[in-house]
C-alpha cells in the first residue's frame, strides 16, 4: 500500500470514526420480563393475578422509578399489525377503560400503557414483535424465510424421533434450574421477580438455553435449525425497533421477554449510536 493511499483510508477512517463518536446517543432501557397475563410457553411464572390490589401497588413502585428514566417510545411484545387496537386501548385507558381481551394484566400494558399513561406519551406502546405465523408482512425475505421453514419442516418429518434427541443430561439440569427459579420468583413482589430475572447471570444462562443449548446435541442439524429460528426472530424485533427510533429521541425503552433481552442487548451493545441501560440501572 502507498503511502498516499494509506494517509488517504487514515484519513477517511478517522473522520468517520469522529462522526460517530460525535453524536449523541439514544439511551436504550431493556425491561427483561416474565409475561405477565400468562403465555402457552413450556417454562413460565405462575403468578396471581396482576390486577389485583396487592399487585397493582407493586408495579407502581416500579412504575415510580421507570418515569424518571422519561423515555420517549416504548417499544412491546406486540405483533406490528396489532397497533390500532393497542391505540384505541391506550384512548380508553385514559378514560380509565381497561382491555377486556386478557391484554391488560400483560407486561406490555402494565409496564409499558401505564407508564406512557403517566409521561403523557402520545403513543402509548409501539408494537415490534416478529413471529413468521403471525406477520402479515410478505417482503422478498419472509417468502424466503417461509419457503425455507416449510422445507425444513418437511424433512424433519422424515427423521425417526430417536435419531432427532436435542435434550442432553445438562439440558435438563438447566430446565430445572429455570423452573424452580420460576416457581420462587412466582410469590415475590413484581419489583424482585424483575430485578432476578434482569441479572446479567440470568439473563446470559437464558441465551443459553433459547440459543445454545439446543446445539448441544445437534444430530441431523436439529440444532442449528431451532437456534436460527430464534435468531432471525430477534433480528427481525431489532430491525422493528430501529426503524421506529428517530434522531429525536434521547432515551427509548423496550419492554420485552426475557427471553430475547440478551440478544437484543448484543446488538444494542454494537451499534455506536446506541447506550443500552438495564433493569437495574434504572430500579433500585
Amino acid at each position: 500500500m502507498s503511502s498516499k493511499l494509506a494517509i488517504i483510508l487514515s484519513v477517511l477512517f478517522f473522520g468517520t470514526f469522529c462522526g460517530v463518536q460525535g453524536q449523541s446517543k439514544t439511551k436504550v432501557l431493556l425491561v427483561g420480563s416474565y409475561h405477565m397475563a400468562g403465555t402457552d410457553d413450556p417454562l413460565k411464572v405462575d403468578s396471581d393475578n396482576m390486577l389485583s390490589p396487592k399487585r397493582q401497588k407493586e408495579i407502581d413502585e416500579v412504575l415510580d422509578q421507570l418515569q424518571e428514566f422519561r423515555p420517549t417510545k416504548i417499544f412491546v411484545e406486540v405483533m406490528p399489525f396489532l397497533q390500532a387496537h393497542w391505540d384505541s386501548a391506550y384512548i380508553l385507558a385514559e378514560k380509565g377503560i381497561l382491555p377486556t381481551d386478557g391484554w391488560a394484566g400483560s407486561e406490555s400494558f402494565q409496564l409499558g400503557t401505564r407508564l406512557a399513561q403517566r409521561l403523557k406519551l402520545p403513543k402509548a406502546v409501539i408494537g415490534v414483535h416478529w413471529k413468521l405465523s403471525d406477520t402479515t408482512s410478505n417482503s422478498p425475505f419472509d417468502q424466503m424465510y417461509r419457503n425455507y421453514q416449510n422445507a425444513v419442516s418437511k424433512h424433519f418429518k422424515t427423521i425417526k424421533e430417536d435419531d432427532n434427541v436435542w435434550w442432553t443430561a445438562n439440558a435438563k439440569s438447566v430446565i430445572a434450574s429455570f423452573q424452580k427459579t420460576y416457581k420462587e420468583i412466582a410469590g415475590l413482589p413484581v419489583k424482585e421477580s424483575l430485578r432476578i430475572i434482569n441479572t446479567p447471570e440470568f439473563s446470559k444462562k437464558l441465551y443459553y438455553a433459547n440459543n445454545i443449548m439446543i446445539m448441544d446435541k445437534n444430530a441431523l442439524d436439529s440444532g442449528v435449525t431451532g437456534s436460527i429460528s430464534n435468531v432471525v426472530r430477534n433480528l427481525q424485533i431489532y430491525t422493528n425497533i430501529m426503524s421506529n427510533i428517530s434522531a429525536s429521541d434521547q432515551r427509548v425503552m423496550v419492554v420485552y421477554g426475557m427471553g430475547h433481552i440478551e440478544s437484543l442487548r448484543h446488538m444494542f451493545e454494537g451499534n455506536p449510536q446506541m447506550e443500552t441501560l438495564s433493569y437495574s440501572d434504572i430500579v433500585k
